[in-house]
């Protein structure tokens, strides 16, 4: 893959890989530098410093997705914890509060059992004291490094799969499929728990964001340099990396033709009876928005069915050459 010369039109989102030892905003600012002044551009969801993995940027536009990429998309991560201790952030990197020696030593088919039942499901959990979850509008960690520790309750999540892939001596490695705005460093303290011991994790990768995945990341390695302005441009883009919005999210596809078009953009109502042809989602969700495009396949904006008509969640004010 050669490095990304130029960017396309407005809404698109950058699939990106964020290395170790820098902040999600680091990489934001990265790009933001890069962009023509006044395009917009912001993350869907944090990684902390010492995780790398799949960090989704969206661009001109591409950031309206971020309350429905958290939704409906689940993500994936590989994530390697190690037993005898608990640090005050829940990873490597923070300090150790308390000590408990490995003793039980699990093979990895009786934990893969122990885990599958105790943690599939839903799952109560409850946000670290270090986190951005916001208490008085301020983020949790800024008030932990200020000493006052914040214990907010819990919230419910979804583990949609744990797999244990090795469990070694104190190590314990496995890949986990989780709703948005789970904590992988407090999940593996529960785990750690749940089996008599103390557990901090070492590290972690962000694999995949639905099917945005790390394979198709663009490398630090092939970032646009520092310094230089970035043009957007419409036209052809073979860049795996560069995705359209209905391509982050493939929810069910309507067309409209004529005069429909027009009505639609303009906000005036549109009769479901009056679609042209229909594709089917792609994504396992219920009652999840409609993407609707014109005959050329052309994204107008995302809507939801009421009673007869569809209702706009947003629309795109005009046809970008990359949606074409």
């Amino acid at each position: 893959m050669n490095q990304i010369e130029t960017l396309p039109e407005g809404p698109f989102i950058l699939n990106v890989l964020k290395p170790t030892k820098i902040t999600s905003s680091v990489v934001v600012n990265h790009f933001k530098r890069l962009l023509p002044k006044g395009k917009k551009i912001g993350h869907f969801g944090t990684l902390d410093p010492f995780a790398c993995g799949v960090l989704m940027l969206g661009i001109s536009g591409g950031s309206r997705l971020n309350d429905f990429v958290h939704k409906f998309l689940p993500k994936t991560y590989l994530a390697l914890g190690k037993l005898g201790f608990n640090t005050d952030t829940g990873d490597i990197t923070g300090q150790i509060i308390s000590e408990k020696p490995h003793k039980n030593n699990f093979s990895k088919p009786c934990l893969q059992e122990v885990l599958q039942e105790k943690f599939v499901g839903p799952y109560w959990q409850v946000p670290p004291s270090f986190s951005a979850v916001k208490y008085k509008g301020k983020a949790l960690y800024k008030w932990a490094r200020e000493g006052q520790i914040i214990k907010k309750d819990p919230v419910l999540r979804e583990i949609y799969s744990l797999e244990v892939v090795s469990s070694r001596g104190p190590f314990v490695l496995f890949r986990v499929k989780v709703s948005s705005g789970t904590y992988i460093r407090t999940l593996f303290e529960d785990i750690a728990d749940s089996m008599g011991e103390k557990g901090t994790l070492v590290s972690l990768v962000r694999e995949s964001v639905g099917g945005v995945s790390i394979k198709d990341s663009l490398r630090p390695k092939l970032w646009p340099a520092k310094g230089r302005k970035l043009e957007l441009k419409g036209g052809e883009n073979d860049h795996s990396s560069l995705l359209k919005m209905d391509e982050v999210l493939p929810f069910r596809r309507a067309y409209l033709e004529g005069e429909n078009n027009k009505d639609y953009s303009n906000g005036r109502k549109v009769l479901v009876s009056n679609v042209l042809k229909w594709e089917e989602s792609q994504l396992e969700a219920s009652s999840s928005p409609i993407w609707i495009l014109n005959k050329k396949g052309d994204l107008l904006g995302l809507s939801e069915i009421v009673k007869d008509h569809f209702r706009p969640l947003f629309n795109l004010p005009s046809v970008p050459p990359f949606c074409s």
